[in-house]
C-alpha cells in the first residue's frame, strides 16, 4: 500500500510541475486552497477509502 501511495503522489507531483498547481485536482475541490484545507480534504478523502470504500472492496471480493 505505502508503493501505491507514493507512486500516487510522484504523478501529482509531476502534474503540478508540468501543468501547474491550479489545475491539479484533488478528490471534487478545484483551484487554490490553502495547505489546512489540502490537509483537510487529504484527511477525508483517507479516512472514506479507510471506513466506506475498501470494505466495500472487501465484501465483493468475499462474494
Amino acid at each position: 500500500m505505502a508503493y501505491s501511495e507514493r507512486v500516487h503522489a510522484s504523478n501529482h507531483y509531476r502534474n503540478i510541475q508540468s501543468k501547474g498547481d491550479a489545475l491539479t485536482v484533488s478528490m471534487i475541490a478545484f483551484g487554490s486552497r490553502t495547505t489546512v484545507e489540502d490537509l483537510q480534504i487529504g484527511i477525508e478523502g483517507g479516512t472514506f477509502e479507510v471506513e466506506e470504500m475498501y470494505p466495500a472492496y472487501l465484501e465483493i471480493a468475499r462474494m
